[in-house]
């Protein structure tokens, strides 16, 4: 019994299982559209893996300036001193944790001052620095505050 479709044969070594010929019939129109594809394709998966680089990077840059912000207000907060000692060691530890984890820029703008927050006398440090963002227009400047309790 011969099959309808004319580009199918009856396979010789397994009677009733139908084989298609390898040959694949493609126009001439069609010829080198797989490398476009994978060109293609390959240029998308590439974008959005720099994508996801660029976003952890800024993540990580982030962490690391509010956990230097953080430490520098509880260092300065806890310091058996007084206000003016306290702020010089909130921006010293502060410095020191943004040096001992990125690169000495990100530590060059680093401010401590006493301040009250409902009626309660805290340090806050705030640090600006540069945000790392490859090929995006806009600010580049990323800037965290935190906040002790003198005690």
């Amino acid at each position: 019994m011969a099959p309808a479709d004319p580009h199918f044969r009856e396979s010789e070594n397994e009677p009733g299982v139908l084989n298609f010929p390898l040959q694949r019939f493609r126009t001439s129109s069609e010829k080198g559209s797989a490398v476009v594809g994978f060109a293609l394709t390959v240029a998308l998966l590439l974008l959005a893996v720099l994508a996801l680089f660029n976003l952890a990077i800024t993540l990580h840059v982030r962490t690391v300036l509010q956990d230097a912000a953080v430490e520098g207000a509880r260092a300065g907060a806890a310091s058996k001193a007084g206000s003016a000692q306290g702020v010089e060691v909130a921006t010293s530890r502060a410095g020191e944790f943004v040096t001992g984890n990125l690169a000495e820029e990100y530590a060059r703008d680093i401010v401590a001052h006493v301040t009250d927050i409902a009626g309660v006398p805290v340090i806050e440090v705030e640090i600006t620095g540069p945000l790392p963002l490859f090929g995006v227009e806009g600010p580049h400047v990323l800037s965290v505050r935190a906040h002790a309790a003198i005690e």
